[in-house]
């Protein structure tokens, strides 16, 4: 039996596409950041084969709480799927003593300076800057149907089992699908998320920031559909830090608020605790412990839905490139959940992925990205470790708010587009320099830090 055959797939269709696709790009995964790549080498007119079992997008997903680059690339490429981005005008940080920081980032993005910075040097100029919350629920699948009706694109649906890796050159050979189907890519874009399948076959050493967690999570829905927010902390990201009158004894993380129209993402990410306890126990009382803060979540989205618990852990690689290959979104990276850069890793892989198949090099500037990514994970953790012990500080959260500026402007030193790059150096070196103080001081009118509830009276800002 041939290996067309063998592979479950029609003989001449197969063929057919052995015969397009030997020596072209091949992205691993229908995961969120293959798509995007897959949806990039589209826009470019880049023939190339998309491998990977479709995804069940009706399983639950977290939600995502985006940065500046990640909202403003989002919206740059995928403006026509805005249906799935939701208002997010400012970030709650809670301690575990009542202590509330507060950073309005619409107020901050209404200012002149960052217009300038935005609209005349990055090039942003009919954009709307203001962050979101993007709803990965419809998001993905509507992204996955986009990609593979493209003509560029041309789908296998089914698994690699083997990689044959040259550690000589540096390059991946050939790819053996499940049933035993071959394919020779003429390079290959890891998007395997956490099977980290191309990095296990070079060998790429990963690198793990700290130890094992768990998140937990669910999501909440509204009984009225399409229902305008009531309250300000329903267009927030709300992240409340466990102290020990939180949570049951031996549970250590961190929890979030997600609003959407219609449902609200909540979740934990923790420790393994020592003692057992229930995801509905820990559920429950984190919904107690926002409540008590002014975010009354269930009042607002009363209908629960399933919980998931799942194991995972933060890491980085020693490299994410080799001379044919490149490690993409979580396959590559995972870091801070609060740190809001899940997507924009994977819209970063997306960005350098053209320049890449014409120049491997490239991906330098790619691996100085994620290097400035990682660089920012420290400072969660020590807000993490700081805001269960109620030691947030205004100090802290300048520190905070630096690293946010310097993972968005190493985020714009890969674009595709040189002017934009030249400026984001530019601007980033200047973040990164002795005179960011000045600059600092600016931007401390748009956060405050208080001992006041969110407030479920406050109604938010239209």
């Amino acid at each position: 039996m041939s290996l067309e055959a063998r592979a479950g797939v029609d003989v001449p269709l197969f063929r057919l596409i052995r015969r397009l696709f030997m020596k072209h790009p091949v992205v691993v995964g229908s995961s969120f950041a293959g798509l995007l790549i897959s949806h990039r080498l589209a826009r470019a007119g880049i023939y190339h084969l998309l491998v990977g079992k479709r995804p069940d997008f009706h399983s639950l997903r977290i939600g995502e709480s985006l940065d500046f680059a990640g909202t403003w690339l989002l919206k740059e490429n995928f403006g026509h799927l805005s249906r799935f981005f939701h208002r997010k005008d400012q970030v709650f940080a809670l301690g575990a003593r009542g202590q509330v920081l507060r950073f309005d980032t619409n107020s901050f993005l209404a200012d002149r300076i960052a217009h300038l910075l935005l609209r005349g040097g990055i090039g942003l100029r009919n954009l709307d800057f203001r962050l979101i919350h993007l709803d990965r629920q419809g998001f993905d699948g509507a992204l996955y149907d986009e990609v593979i009706a493209n003509p560029h694109v041309r789908r296998i649906e089914a698994d690699v089992e083997a990689v044959t890796y040259d550690h000589h050159s540096d390059r991946i050979v050939e790819l053996t699908l499940h049933g035993g189907a071959r394919v020779e890519p003429s390079v290959v874009f890891d998007a395997t998320f956490h099977r980290r399948l191309i990095a296990e076959a070079a060998g790429v050493r990963r690198e793990d920031l700290g130890g094992p967690r768990v998140a937990v999570f669910t999501h909440l829905y509204a009984v009225e559909k399409n229902r305008e927010p009531a309250n300000e902390w329903e267009v927030s990201t709300s992240v409340l830090n466990f102290g020990r009158s939180v949570l049951p004894p031996g549970v250590e993380g961190q929890g979030w608020c997600i609003p959407f129209r219609n449902h609200v993402s909540i979740g934990l990410s923790i420790l393994p605790p020592n003692a057992s306890v229930s995801p509905e126990e820990l559920v429950g009382q984190l919904l107690e412990a926002f409540k008590s803060r002014g975010i009354n979540v269930v009042e607002r989205f009363p209908q629960k839905g399933p919980i998931v618990s799942v194991p995972h852990q933060y890491f980085t690689h020693a490299r994410a490139a080799g001379a044919n290959w490149l490690l993409a979104g979580g396959a590559c990276t995972q870091i801070h959940f609060f740190s809001s850069t899940g997507v924009t890793t994977a819209l970063g892989a997306a960005e350098i992925a053209v320049e890449f198949l014409k120049n491997p090099k490239s991906a330098q500037r790619y691996e100085s990205f994620l290097r400035g990514l990682v660089g920012g994970h420290p400072i969660f953790d020590e807000i993490e470790e700081r805001g269960k012990n109620g030691e947030i500080s205004l100090p802290l959260l300048r520190r905070w708010v630096r690293s946010v500026f310097l993972r968005t402007w190493s985020c714009f030193t890969i674009s595709r587009v040189p002017r934009r790059r030249m400026f984001a150096n530019a601007i980033y070196r200047v973040f990164a320099s002795q005179l960011y103080p000045i600059i600092g001081r600016h931007v401390t009118s748009y956060y405050s830090l208080t001992a006041s509830p969110v407030g479920t009276g406050s109604q938010p800002q239209v």
